[in-house]
């Protein structure tokens, strides 16, 4: 199981905290990797001019005056196109000729992108991946797929054929950094230029089924590049069928329900999912929730993707269609195709099938509770060390579930305490070579007494069925907790270090738990060597109450319980850009341990500025999106008098962590401390747990650098059977779940490969 912090979040609603904005002093960090911008952030300056579109001229397609006749393009035809430059917000009329026609498509590239980004070779590739044959169905093309399985597309231009556009999308993006679009529908091309200048915009449209395919930086000369280009290219050919739809029932279809079923075209026609990890780690969100303006789009997109996908795999594909055929919108779609489905679908018994098809990824107790495909990520719920918890409060939202996940433990009872019946629990209960799912009653007490012993991992997911309403939920618990937990703010590397003025404090907060005790503290600095003036600091409780004393000069510091002083165990200093992991922490010990049952904070206090080259500081990042318990007490001018507590940001919407960490333990406790390390020094691969398994089995690795990781299985005659992994990770510890009720016992092998490193490991299914 994947080893993560018990973090108690408080609860700050309505509340301005005292902000201050500063960069970077020193920025060591890596450039970021080169990432896919959606079509939905390409087109966001157009979103009005097809909103106003959409108004004026509802059921256009069946109104509109077609051609008398099709294009009639060959090989070798030029024609100019209107294509949108996003950096100018202007629109560019683009040379380019016809290199292929295939039975559903004309394809044009840009002339001067011609046998430098686009050969023939890769138009080739295009017109077969649209026409012809995908990697599932090797006898049809994207085009014969999804209109099989979907519905009709648009026609305005009297020509059944679309028109695919292979060109250098305007998107800023070079080949080297920022991200990029990989292609894109549009819907304004579905309108004539003369309705564009009748709702007061210049003629830009082109007039027909157009798909935005981009060769820059798009790679199209290479398998894997023609495998993103084609996955991104059924994605958005199912947004014109959505189109269709949308138009004939002038239905204002959700974002949510349009993406799901997008997201589930390169599923189904076999290219490359995205990563479900985001969606797990943000599960408790609303179903139908769509942050368009936020980094946690990527969320909602792999939710999406895992919520069509289970239907098409548990439902039917005759739901899914049904779903975007429906003249209703958003959830009332949704459960009109269920109801037409036979038997038909219970909305209720549906999301918690999936919820749980999420958390337990195999079908040998209950066939709802997996996907047909092998291979998938599954949930790695919120680690609870301490399973003694008095009155900790939660909202589950709208339609979501919160995974939680007991190890490491003894003895556990359990209550969850709801007002509303439309909260359901269920517990996964995992023996050595075996699990366990019960229903657990709401307001009564649910007792484990074996967990720890036969039971040693224990999870439960609490789930919303309300189609409205969020529901509060109180969790009282009691056990044995283990011995030794690390805690941590942020996992993530350190980006840089912050300047602040001599007699600034620095201060990170920790949440006290019930029966602790503080063996230690680990600090990451970025200076070394003995002549370096160490930092003075201290560790002691807190007025958790961080509303009273964040924008004043009160001291939220109630008890010293130690001072100490911060000296580097190294001799000379890391690099920049900064080493991954980070090497330079200093750790502080304490005998006897310290009171951790009350909140407490590590406190640095800066006696020495930054810039004199004998000066230390503490290491930070900037990934924090909203309070994180990182504080510093600063003046709030260079005039100010008195000194203020302030959450510090960078200025572009996030805010610093601190790197310091907390080891608390439980004392009473018998055996052997259990360390839980969060970022590990150096790549490694454990050997899946349990083994022999069946029906499923963890495999926990570690990273010591972000990058792309790939897990792959394979029998003992060196055939694939699934792919667990493939996707850009952070650097830390990660796991993932392999569950296959179709293959037959015996050996297999699972591969961990991430940049250089690669390891294979053996592991045996019994059934």
């Amino acid at each position: 199981m994947k080893k993560t912090l018990l973090v108690i979040l408080l609860a700050f609603t309505a509340v301005t905290f005292g902000q201050a904005v500063m960069p970077l002093y020193e920025n060591g960090t890596m450039k970021p990797a080169k990432k896919l911008m959606t079509s939905e952030e390409f087109l966001k300056n157009e979103k009005y001019k097809t909103d106003k579109l959409e108004q004026m001229f509802p059921n256009h397609l069946q109104k509109i005056a077609k051609k008398t006749k099709s294009w009639g393009f060959t090989v070798g035809s030029t024609h100019k196109w209107f294509t949108l430059n996003r950096v100018t917000g202007n629109y560019e009329i683009l040379s380019s000729t016809c290199r292929a026609i295939g039975t559903n498509s004309y394809i044009f590239v840009e002339d001067s992108l011609w046998k430098t980004k686009v050969t023939q070779a890769a138009v080739d590739s295009v017109n077969r991946a649209f026409n012809t044959a995908t990697p599932n169905t090797p006898t049809k093309g994207i085009f014969q797929v999804e209109t099989e399985k979907f519905g009709s597309v648009p026609d305005v231009d009297s020509d059944p054929r679309v028109i695919i556009f292979i060109l250098d999308i305007r998107d800023g993006a070079t080949a080297s950094s920022g991200s990029y679009i990989a292609g894109y529908f549009h819907s304004l091309n579905e309108y004539s230029n003369a309705d564009l200048k009748e709702a007061g915009y210049l003629p830009t449209s082109n007039e027909c089924e157009m798909y935005y395919c981009d060769a820059n930086p798009g790679d199209l000369l290479t398998s894997s590049g023609i495998k993103n280009a084609m996955g991104t290219a059924a994605h958005e050919f199912q947004h014109m069928i959505h189109y269709y739809y949308n138009n004939l029932y002038s239905r204002n279809q959700t974002t949510f329900i349009n993406e799901s079923m997008s997201q589930l075209a390169p599923y189904i026609c076999g290219y490359p999912l995205d990563g479900a990890a985001s969606y797990f780690n943000d599960s408790n969100e609303g179903l139908l929730t769509w942050r368009s303006t936020s980094d946690l789009v990527l969320n909602d997109y792999a939710r999406a993707q895992r919520f069509s996908m289970y239907i098409w795999d548990r439902c039917g594909e005759s739901v899914i269609k049904n779903i975007i055929q429906s003249p209703q919108a958003g959830l009332a779609g949704v459960k009109d195709a269920f109801a037409k489905a036979s038997p038909a679908i219970n909305l209720s018994t549906f999301l918690q099938n999936w919820f749980m098809a999420d958390l337990v990824g195999d079908t040998t107790l209950n066939t709802a509770y997996g996907y047909k495909t092998a291979g998938l990520v599954y949930a790695t719920p919120s680690a609870n060390y301490n399973p003694n918890a008095a009155n900790s409060k939660d909202t589950i939202k709208t339609m979501s579930v919160k995974y939680l996940d007991y190890e490491l433990g003894k003895n556990l009872k359990i209550n969850f305490g709801s007002a509303s019946d439309k909260l359901k629990v269920k517990v996964v209960k995992y023996a050595s070579s075996s699990y366990v799912v019960d229903d657990v009653p709401i307001n009564t007490d649910y007792a484990i007494p074996d967990y720890g012993t036969t039971y040693p991992v224990i999870q439960f997911a609490v789930m919303n069925t309300d189609t409205s309403n969020s529901i509060p939920v109180t969790i009282n618990s009691t056990g044995t907790p283990p011995a030794n937990v690390e805690m941590v703010r942020s996992t993530d590397e350190p980006t840089g270090v912050l300047q602040f003025a001599v007699g600034d404090t620095i201060l990170v907060g920790f949440d006290g738990m019930s029966g602790s005790q503080i063996d230690s503290i680990h600090v990451a600095v970025r200076r070394a060597g003995p002549t370096i003036t160490p930092i003075n600091a201290f560790l002691g409780q807190i007025n958790g109450d961080y509303n009273s004393w964040l924008a004043t000069g009160t001291n939220p510091i109630t008890k010293v319980l130690n001072s100490f002083q911060l000296v580097s165990p190294l001799s000379s200093n890391p690099p920049s850009p900064y080493p991954i992991p980070w090497p330079n922490w200093v750790t502080v010990k304490f005998s006897p341990a310290l009171d951790g049952t009350k909140d407490f904070g590590i406190a640095a206090i800066i006696n020495k500025l930054y810039s004199d080259t004998t000066a230390q500081n503490i290491m930070a990042n900037d990934s924090a999106k909203g309070f994180n318990y990182s504080c510093v007490k600063e003046k709030a001018s260079t005039s100010a008098t008195t000194r203020t507590w302030y959450i510090i940001g960078n200025g572009a919407g996030n805010y610093y962590n601190f790197l310091m960490r907390a080891y608390i333990s439980f004392p009473g406790v018998n055996g052997v401390k259990q360390v839980v390390e969060l970022l590990p020094k150096q790549f490694s691969v454990a050997q899946n747990y349990p083994n022999p398994f069946n029906p499923s089995t963890m495999i926990n690795y570690s990273i010591p650098k972000d990058g792309n990781v790939k897990i792959t299985v394979y029998n003992t005659l060196g055939k694939q059977v699934a792919v667990l992994v493939d996707e850009f990770q952070k650097s830390g510890s990660h796991s993932v779940r392999f569950a296959n009720s179709n293959l037959a016992s015996g050996v297999y092998f699972y591969r961990v490969e991430s940049g250089n490193n690669v390891k294979t490991l053996r592991m045996m299914l019994l059934k």
